[in-house]
């Protein structure tokens, strides 16, 4: 039997917390995913004249995410530019982990990023495109990066 509009109402709205270990930083943050209206929040307002606006894009993105333990958010949206300053291999691994609770799969992220198969063989042949991809480019990086040195 499916479920009535009732109690789909009555399910819990409660975000899913997920704790992510910072080894760089000897401890662990934690994420939530959003909420329908939150994810669509982010997206609006990630747009500018109809293009996504990826400056920033993933620190923007965890300025909504990164949460206490009791789920209340820790930063204030305009703490984005600051939080954006850290380590790419640890915001993206903070962003992984957000996105992923938020619903949000890679071809859904390279989407909300504009990222269209054109755009990204058009970079690959070198094209002076302005397009810029955070997905890619830390795959790419990624791909290259040296075996992170253990902390002691």
């Amino acid at each position: 039997m499916a479920l009535t509009r009732d109690a789909i109402l009555a399910k819990s709205t409660d975000p899913e917390v997920e704790e992510v270990p910072i080894p760089e930083w000897d401890d662990s943050v934690f994420v939530k995913g959003m909420s329908g209206a939150e994810r669509d929040a982010f997206e609006m307002s990630s747009r500018r004249k109809g293009e996504t606006d990826l400056r920033n894009y993933r620190a923007r993105f965890l300025v909504r995410t990164l949460v206490d333990e009791s789920g209340k958010r820790l930063f204030r949206d305009e703490d984005a530019p600051t939080l954006g300053k850290h380590p790419s291999r640890i915001i993206s691994r903070m962003f992984d982990a957000a996105s992923r609770l938020s619903g949000m799969d890679d071809e859904e992220v390279e989407e909300a990023e504009g990222n269209s198969e054109e755009e990204t063989a058009a970079m690959a042949a070198g094209s002076d495109s302005p397009s810029f991809s955070p997905a890619t480019s830390a795959a790419h990086a990624q791909s290259f990066s040296p075996a992170p040195t253990p902390v002691s």
